[in-house]
């Protein structure tokens, strides 16, 4: 997804997700608002979790000083238990 979105001139940062059983958090950051809008439109795509993830949960926007922005995504699959 970074690659895809550098090819096309949008800069971000995807963390390493932090996964328990059917839950993934992922810590993303973006050098504006607008980057973080289209890293959300790759997230919600067939690139990004669209098929994979049942429901996808946006945390809270933090913007610095300098307009940089950070957040997290929670992913949650819903898996059949055996």
């Amino acid at each position: 997804i970074e690659e895809g979105l550098e090819d096309r001139g949008v800069a971000v940062t995807i963390g390493p997700p932090e996964c328990r059983r059917s839950l993934c958090r992922v810590a993303l950051g973006a050098p504006d608002a607008g980057a973080l809008g289209t890293l959300y439109g790759v997230l919600e795509s067939e690139q990004g979790l669209y098929g994979w993830a049942d429901t996808l949960v946006l945390d809270r926007v933090e913007t610095a000083a300098d307009g940089k922005v950070e957040t997290h995504v929670m992913a949650q699959f819903v898996r059949d238990e055996p």
